[in-house]
Formats: structure tokens, C-alpha cells, sequence
């Protein structure tokens, strides 16, 4: 969960032919995912396990070469810290999945000419293992995305926003073996790397934004994320469902969720258009990319596996005036709604477009000042995109805001 991009505004070795020989954990029926920042271990951890999430994704390794040439894990949090927070909720009795985060917004893809998905299995596995005797955590969450950051050229530029085969490949292969080996998978696509909008494939991230036809920006993508689903999503060797769920992250910069709530759909009737289209499929153009090498075909994700990724405060302090960031109200890229929004547009849903459930970047934004708590007493469902509601937003009254309580107050994952 990482589209948190500079845009004037910076956010805060045949895997599929072995049989399964160890069982993932077991899920709970509702997801409340929320994602630590970079190398965050804290207490703001723990507390929100104890509001509401009972899934924690960890932020965020790398997969780059050592010094030897040989595959090797780069980054992550602190792992003893890891294991005493991990400790620390099973003693309170707070049952929670602990996810490893790969990649990241700005983060190097992993080399395209460096081992097999069996050798980073055998390098993940250990890393996850140091310092204690079992893996430190439950399972691989892939967030693979683009960049801005400065490169030496065009062409450097242009594969640091794309997905190469290999990479694709290796990433579809480890996730099969990771979970034969017990390990729960899932996908962070930023909104535009994986959408039912369009049948259009690009493997390179710097595609136009769907539905801000007059926007600047150029680093969305278009359904890479679906050829993982398409080609080892039901891969055999993995016991099922490869991809224990997939969570979307809707406050990409200039999402096309976004742009619909700005062009006033209500955020019901949103999340059902996501959850619908998901659920019924559409057909992907695989083959329009020779390099590929894998038929067009129809792509199908049902709302059970389906997690929808918000913003918290980090998001929610760029709508006051007050706020340096406030510069960028006239094109607010970034979608932000208040729970009480969230909770109405969550109730309007049918049971059978209901998703897994919801999740947020990040934890070390918990606790922000939003103006939510006044938009609610106001009656004010506003989407939070920046346009002219019922309330000034530049003289409301500021509130912290806990996403995790607040979205435990739907999901129920805690009592």
C-alpha cells in the first residue's frame, strides 16, 4: 500500500507442479488490513491491533543481489522488534496475521538474471527466520509499483515503471511456492494495475489516469496485476487460490474510484461498480504484448478475496487551507473519505457484492487531525475530495482520526 507519490504534494523451479506440503494459517472471515510505514515498529503498532486490525502488513523488503552475486533480502523492519510486537499481541490474546511487504512506491523491482523463484524462496524463507527458530511472519503481500525518483536516463526511467516479464514470472512462481510452503499470499495493485474498467495490458506504469482526462499525471498502470491473477492464480501446486486477497488500493494518486466520487457518484455506488465488475470479470488483452507470450483471456476476482484499500489522515490534513499542502487542493490527488461515509456506502452494499474487508496506509498516520467528526455532526457525507460540501473545511474543527477503530466498528475483527 504505497502510491504515496511527489506530485507537488508528497503523502506521507516449476513451482505449479509440486504439491502443497504445509497449510497457511487460517484467515478470519472479516480483514482489517493495515499497513505499517517504512521500517515502522512501534507502539502505534500494538494499538492498532488492539482498535481493530487483525491483519499487519510490515514494510518493506527488496529483493536485491549481495555482494556475491547471489540473492539476498534488502530492508524490512527490525525483526526482533517484529517478534516482540508479534509476542506481545498473542499474549493479549489478539489474533493477528503478521504480512512481509515487497516493494513499495520507488522501490527496485527484483533483478530480472538472478536465481530462480526456488533460490528466493530459500533466501526469503531465512531471512524471515532470523533470530528465532520459526518464520517471524505468515505470509508475502506484493506491492511492486512504479517510480519517480531521479534516473539516468530515459530508458532507465522507463524499466524502473515497468514490470518485465521475468519479473512477473518470478513473482507468479515464488507465490506459488510460498504458499505450498505454508505462507499466505496477497496483492497491493495501486487501483490502476488492476481494474475492471478496461480490457487495455500495459506492464509499464506510466499509462495516462483513467478518468482524469486533463491531469498531469503518468504513472498509472493498466491491469499488470491481472496476468498474475489470470496465469497462477489457481496454480495447483498451491493447494487452491494462490492469492489469499487482494487489496486495491484506492487512494492511488489520481485513482479512478477518486475521480468518480469528484464527479459526484456516491461512494456506495462506487465500491459496488469495483466489487461488481470484479466479480463477473472482463476480459484482459494479454495478447496484445508479444513479449508475454500469453493469450487474452477473461479475468474474474470474487468480492471474498477482495480487500478495499483507504486513506487515513495523511490524506485527510491536504484538504485544510491551513495546511502548507493545502496548495494542491485545486487537483487533491488523492481519494480520502470519512468512516461515517465509509460505513453508509458499506451498509448500501448487497451481501453478495460484500468484500473481505478494509484496509488502510498507515499506521503511523493514525491519530491525524481530520475534520471528520465535524462533517458528521453536520450531516455532511461528502467524499473528502476537496469539492464545495456542506461544511467549510477550511474553518472546521480539526479531530484525531483512528481508522482502525473506526473500521472496526463495521468489520467487528475485534470485540
Amino acid at each position: 500500500g504505497s502510491a504515496k507519490k511527489d506530485y507537488g504534494c508528497r503523502p506521507p523451479n516449476q513451482p505449479t507442479q509440486m504439491r502443497r506440503t504445509v497449510d497457511a494459517p487460517l484467515l478470519p472471515d472479516r480483514l482489517l488490513v493495515g499497513y505499517a510505514s517504512w521500517s515502522e515498529c512501534d507502539d502505534r503498532v500494538i494499538r492498532a491491533a488492539r482498535q481493530g486490525v487483525n491483519v499487519i502488513v510490515w514494510f518493506a523488503i527488496n529483493f536485491l543481489a549481495n555482494a556475491t552475486g547471489h540473492a539476498s533480502i534488502g530492508g524490512g523492519p527490525d525483526l526482533a522488534c517484529v517478534r516482540t510486537v508479534r509476542a506481545s499481541l498473542e499474549a493479549e490474546g489478539l489474533p493477528t496475521v503478521h504480512m512481509i511487504s515487497l516493494g513499495g512506491w520507488n522501490a527496485p523491482h527484483p533483478p530480472d538474471k538472478l536465481g530462480s523463484s526456488a533460490a528466493w524462496w530459500e533466501a526469503l524463507s531465512a531471512w524471515s527466520r532470523a533470530g528465532g527458530h520459526s518464520p517471524v511472519f505468515d505470509g508475502l503481500d506484493i506491492d511492486l509499483e512504479g517510480s519517480d525518483a531521479p534516473a539516468p536516463s530515459e530508458a532507465a526511467h522507463v524499466a524502473a515503471n515497468t514490470l518485465s516479464v521475468p519479473c512477473l514470472t518470478l513473482i507468479g512462481e515464488l507465490s506459488v511456492l510460498a504458499k505450498r510452503n505454508g505462507w499466505l499470499v496477497s496483492l497491493a495493485p495501486p487501483q490502476s494495475y488492476l481494474t475492471a474498467s478496461t480490457p487495455a495490458f500495459n506492464r509499464t506504469a506510466l499509462q495516462p489516469a483513467l478518468g482524469w482526462p486533463h491531469s498531469h499525471f503518468r504513472y498509472a498502470g493498466r491491469n499488470a496485476y491481472a496476468f498474475l491473477l489470470a496465469k497462477y492464480g489457481q496454480a495447483p501446486g498451491a493447494g487452491g487460490r494462490t492469492f489469499d486477497w487482494v487489496f486495491v488500493q484506492l487512494y492511488e494518486s489520481f485513482s479512478l474510484a477518486h475521480a468518480q466520487l469528484r464527479r459526484g457518484e456516491a461512494l456506495g455506488a462506487i465500491f459496488a461498480q469495483i466489487l461488481a465488475g470484479f466479480a463477473r470479470g472482463w476480459r484482459v488483452d494479454f495478447g496484445a504484448d508479444a513479449p508475454l507470450d500469453f493469450a487474452s483471456t477473461r479475468v474474474r476476482l470474487p468480492p471474498v478475496a477482495i480487500v478495499l484499500g483507504l486513506a487515513n489522515g495523511w490524506a485527510a490534513s491536504r484538504l485544510a487551507p491551513r495546511d502548507a499542502r493545502a496548495r494542491c487542493a485545486d487537483e487533491q490527488p488523492v481519494l480520502f473519505a470519512c468512516p461515517h461515509a465509509v460505513r453508509e456506502a458499506h451498509a448500501a452494499l448487497p451481501a453478495e457484492l460484500q468484500p473481505r474487508g478494509f484496509g488502510f496506509w498507515s499506521i503511523a498516520s493514525e491519530g491525524e487531525l481530520t475534520p471528520c467528526a465535524a462533517e458528521q455532526l453536520a450531516g455532511d457525507t461528502a467524499d473528502g475530495s476537496g469539492a464545495r460540501g456542506a461544511l467549510d473545511r477550511a474553518r472546521a474543527p480539526l479531530s484525531p482520526l483512528f481508522l482502525a477503530r473506526a473500521l472496526n466498528d463495521i468489520l467487528h475483527t475485534r470485540t
